[in-house]
């Protein structure tokens, strides 16, 4: 059984590697949810049902993919959260984001991002030219990481509905590989095991992302809409 040891110095950024001169415009409504995130970036129907994009400094919050492919793009600074089974996911360009996504049936493809906390569950997880990237991964086949940095942990988390999402994206009796990196990089990437116990003070902790980003993350999970979301051991 894997256990935590104590939490290090936090390491130093990198910043390397990265594509991150995107600009963005920013909203200073830091907890609006995904319908005031969506109209103020005028996207079309479609959009709002399946992507994230261009969120700054918020907290946004999907119930359900269901069961499509979803995809969450340049954003920086937010709680991003999909709740519900998807088929895939794909995340671009975001830095110091906690994403947290729901069961997907197939892969996570995340890209060119930096200074992420992700938790996720999916049959696939693949990380390309990525920076400083903390994963809580539930995964049924072995993670892959090409030019990228990547700590791993096992995935603690529950809400309500989770049990019938791992169903529906046939993730129920699957294995947890979280652990079995592939590196196809290993002279431009690294990855390591989670060498500190993130729920050590009873909530979250993190070392590639802000103190500000974990706040906003705690204030959400006592709103309605994260569907008693809890993260850490049972």
């Amino acid at each position: 059984m894997f256990t935590f040891s104590q939490k290090p110095e936090k390491r130093p950024k990198k910043n390397d590697g990265v594509e991150n001169s995107v600009t963005f415009e920013h909203n200073t409504q830091s907890n609006s949810f995904v319908g005031a995130a969506i109209s103020a970036l005028q996207l079309s129907a479609k959009d709002v049902d399946t992507t994230f994009q261009g969120i700054v400094e918020q907290t946004v919050c999907r119930g359900s993919a269901d069961g499509n492919p979803f995809a969450i793009r340049e954003c920086t600074g937010s709680v991003l959260v999909l709740l519900g089974h998807a088929a895939t996911i794909t995340i671009d360009k975001c830095s110091n984001c906690v994403i947290i996504c729901g069961p997907c049936r197939g892969s996570i493809f995340m890209r060119n991002c930096s200074n992420c906390l992700l938790l996720a569950a999916c049959h696939q997880f693949r990380l390309q030219n990525s920076r400083d990237i903390e994963a809580h991964l539930h995964c049924s086949t072995n993670p892959t990481i090409e030019d990228s940095d990547l700590i791993v942990a096992p995935l603690l988390m529950r809400y309500d509905g989770f049990k019938g999402d791992m169903e529906s994206a046939r993730l129920d009796n699957a294995p947890n590989l979280w652990d079995k990196v592939q590196n196809f990089t290993t002279d431009t990437g690294q990855f390591q095991r989670m060498n500190f116990d993130p729920f050590a003070n009873g909530a979250i902790s993190s070392e590639v992302i802000s103190d500000e980003l974990l706040e906003k993350l705690s204030t959400f999970m006592e709103e309605p809409e994260a569907q008693e979301l809890s993260l850490g051991p049972s």
